[in-house]
């Protein structure tokens, strides 16, 4: 599943990247408008090759649901159009269009899924390992990261008063 823990080693091509002056750029989450006008604008490009008269895949409230929840989570421009892909993809047997109760069915279907299941089930302790194995890979930039560095982001949040 995850790629544990183990000593920590920069690879050498890792290395003349940094010698190179590159440098991690965080971006802002995308807000609803902007992940509605980013689905609307694929829709779009996807509909200029087919006739006029082709039918909508998605209703307008479907899209706007999905950007409104997806940046209320995380921004993430790629959930947001897997989450309308999945929708279609859920009532193209069907023939019609996807509205907003198949956005939900395919959100909670997500929501569902063996990995979701599973994380729900973990402890306090192994949520707190997981959340500072997170936290120190994010800091880093890499998913190699020391022991040691995991282990003191544990003790410091265990230690708080």
């Amino acid at each position: 599943m995850v790629r544990l823990i183990r000593p920590y080693i920069t690879p050498p091509e890792k290395l003349n990247l940094f010698n190179l002056g590159m440098t991690r750029i965080n971006f802002q989450p995308y807000t609803t408008p902007q992940l509605e006008k980013i689905v609307r604008a694929r829709l779009q490009s996807a509909k200029d090759g087919l006739p006029a008269s082709a039918p909508d895949v998605i209703a307008p409230d479907g899209v706007k649901f999905a950007a409104m929840k997806v940046s209320s989570i995380s921004g993430d421009a790629r959930r947001v159009l897997d989450i309308c892909r999945r929708a279609v993809e859920l009532v193209q047997p069907r023939a019609r269009m996807a509205r907003t109760d198949d956005v939900k069915e395919v959100i909670k279907s997500m929501q569902n899924s063996p990995t979701a299941a599973y994380l729900r089930e973990l402890s306090f302790h192994e949520r707190l390992m997981l959340a500072a194995l997170l936290k120190c890979i994010k800091r880093e930039g890499v998913e190699e990261i020391k022991w040691g560095d995991v282990r003191s982001l544990v003790l410091a949040v265990i230690s708080m008063d």
